[in-house]
């Protein structure tokens, strides 16, 4: 035997939506390019072992680093007080780093970056880093791609598994 489900009962009045109260950012994280592609480039590659650590790595970024980006970026990219922030592996490109990432970004952004953007790794203790530039006049940081494991600036105490073997691509 089936119950039958009760009609429910509307109400005569009407009920006012809550007024919104978010204000626009004045800042913004631009997903324009492509930046969770895989790369390999050399010695450099942003592949990951398997499914299961690439959703785990793309779940933090999300959900962690990003809305950690919106929350110190005046402290990151205006005031330069990125070591007192969580994210405080953040810093400016240059050198040899900001050479590879270069090279790296020439091959899947056909465009030339223009000369108004500051090359940048955004990224915590542990965490993945985020290579991308930030436009003063805009406000904006654009993402290019992930340094997943810390390859771009590596460090000999923690670079130490072999990551040349990983092929996994989730977008094959």
């Amino acid at each position: 035997m089936s119950k039958k489900i009760p009609k429910q009962r509307t109400r005569d009045k009407k009920v006012a939506l809550p007024k919104q109260s978010v204000t626009a950012p004045d800042f913004t994280f631009k997903t324009y390019y492509r930046w969770l592609t895989n790369i390999k480039d050399g010695k450099f590659t942003n592949y990951h072992q398997e499914a299961d650590s690439y959703a785990k790595d793309v779940t933090s970024l999300i959900h962690i680093t990003v809305p950690l980006i919106y929350e110190y970026h005046q402290d990151i990219f205006k005031n330069r007080r990125m070591k007192q922030t969580p994210l405080n592996h953040s810093h400016l490109l240059t050198g040899d780093s900001l050479v590879l990432v270069k090279k790296i970004v020439n091959k899947f952004i056909p465009d030339d970056i223009e000369e108004d953007f500051s090359w940048w790794q955004v990224g915590s203790i542990g965490g993945c880093r985020i290579i991308g530039i930030y436009r003063t006049a805009e406000n904006s940081f654009y993402p290019l791609f992930v340094d997943w494991h810390h390859l771009l600036i590596p460090d000999k105490n923690y670079n130490q598994i072999d990551v040349n073997s990983f092929k996994y691509d989730p977008n094959n």
